[in-house]
């Protein structure tokens, strides 16, 4: 399962910590040669110029890069990763047999890990326990982040409309139900008035834009 999460202000900043040897840059572990210029990335807003946002996200997308590689479909807490020098992410002066598989737009490592850490350590475990507040699979900011959390802002604004006074008008405690299937007929019947009322507005709509024309034309 992947979670999108939008770090607000106070809680984007970059949090850099060593994990086994590499840094974690918005909740996610990068290689140990991440460009300076690119562990502290703050995200656009919405309402900035569309070259701005481009960069910004060009930015991310750049930065990705150097995060660990995924061995696996990642869950809600965990994530197996790789280290970027086997999967040829970037290069290794630690590993010179695997320097040909290193990807020429990504920096080369200079080496000096400790035993089963860096480039060294072949496999690791990343935790949501390790970083909660900022725990999400694509990667925050990325062309693939971006695209998964426009999906999430139109259930959003439906869940919103379930609950305004223009929909179902859902309140808290209005229902005290337990179990997947009541849940779900509740929920269904919800989606069901809200899709007949936005009918109706719309039937609505242009009933009136009929007869204002009607009266325009005589």
């Amino acid at each position: 399962m992947w979670v999108h999460f939008d770090l607000k202000s106070h809680k984007a900043e970059t949090h850099v910590a060593d994990y086994h040897g590499y840094p974690v840059l918005d909740g996610w572990p990068h290689s140990p040669v991440t460009p300076t210029a690119l562990r502290q990335l703050t995200r656009a807003p919405l309402n900035a110029p569309l070259a701005e946002r481009i960069a910004s996200r060009d930015a991310f997308d750049r930065r990705a890069l150097y995060a660990l590689p995924l061995n696996g479909r990642p869950t809600t807490t965990l994530a197996r990763l790789q280290s970027p020098a086997l999967r040829g992410r970037n290069g290794c002066l630690d590993l010179p047999d695997l320097l040909h598989l290193a990807d020429p737009a990504v920096r080369t490592c200079r080496g000096g890990h400790p035993p089963g850490t860096g480039c060294l350590r072949e496999n690791l475990t990343w935790s949501s326990s390790k970083s909660p507040r900022l725990w999400q699979w694509p990667l925050y900011g990325t062309t693939e982040w971006e695209r998964v959390y426009n999906q999430r802002g139109a259930v959003e604004r439906s869940y919103a409309h379930l609950k305004s006074a223009a929909g179902p008008g859902l309140r808290r405690d209005e229902f005290r139900l337990r179990g997947l299937g009541k849940l779900t007929v509740v929920i269904l019947a919800d989606v069901i008035a809200s899709n007949l009322g936005k009918i109706y507005n719309v039937a609505t709509a242009d009933h009136e834009l009929h007869h204002r024309q009607h009266d325009w034309a005589a």
